[in-house]
């Protein structure tokens, strides 16, 4: 997503005027009858194809899809034309820029690219051979992990391991879980001071 709120205002920002100068060339250009066919055109097309993208959507929400598609294509079509036809390749260019800057894109583009970065899940060692440290250090670790996980899936996979962590160490040392989590345990503190010292536990 956009990481300020200014970003997104200046975003808007020039596409309003992007958007007011193209429509100002295309009426200099092809008079307010060409102007008006262009419009009505893009209309028409864009209930078309918005038709047919909310057709299988609850009735409701599809008419206002479609309006919303249809206002859109009404001013920035025709907004486009006139840039492209006065500028050329520079209008061309702003067109471009301002569609692939869309704050909608971005957080699109964004969202997908932190779901392919996320790490693919690893074969995790048999937390019952590892000892009371490195079982602790495994517990704060998946915290980081947590922390950094992008997606739903990654999330989910780390929690999980988690739990597994936690389950070992309660079956290690109920009591000294429970004296952890008696003193505030948080999600990425070290249960080794009250597992560690707990003689009664019970280890393979």
């Amino acid at each position: 997503m956009y990481r300020s709120d200014r970003g997104r205002f200046l975003w808007w920002w020039c596409l309003c005027l992007a958007t007011l100068t193209g429509l100002l060339c295309m009426i200099a250009k092809w008079g307010p009858a060409g102007a008006f066919v262009c419009v009505l055109l893009a209309a028409l097309s864009a209930v078309v194809v918005a038709s047919a993208v909310w057709s299988g959507n609850d009735s409701r929400q599809g008419v206002k899809g479609i309006g919303r598609a249809m206002l859109a294509s009404m001013v920035l079509g025709p907004a486009a034309i006139g840039l492209i036809g006065a500028f050329g390749f520079g209008g061309v260019l702003i067109v471009l820029t301002l569609t692939v800057t869309a704050p909608a894109l971005v957080e699109l583009v964004r969202a997908r690219w932190f779901t392919a970065k996320d790490p693919a899940p690893q074969d995790l060692p048999e937390v019952g051979f590892l000892s009371d440290e490195e079982l602790c250090l495994a517990w704060r670790r998946s915290f980081l992990l947590l922390e950094a996980a992008r997606s739903a899936q990654a999330r989910l996979t780390v929690v999980e391991e988690r739990q597994r962590y936690l389950d070992e160490l309660y079956r290690r040392s109920p009591d000294g879980v429970a004296a952890w989590l008696a003193a505030g345990a948080l999600a990425s503190g070290n249960p080794l001071p009250y597992v560690g010292d707990d003689d009664d536990r019970h280890t393979d």
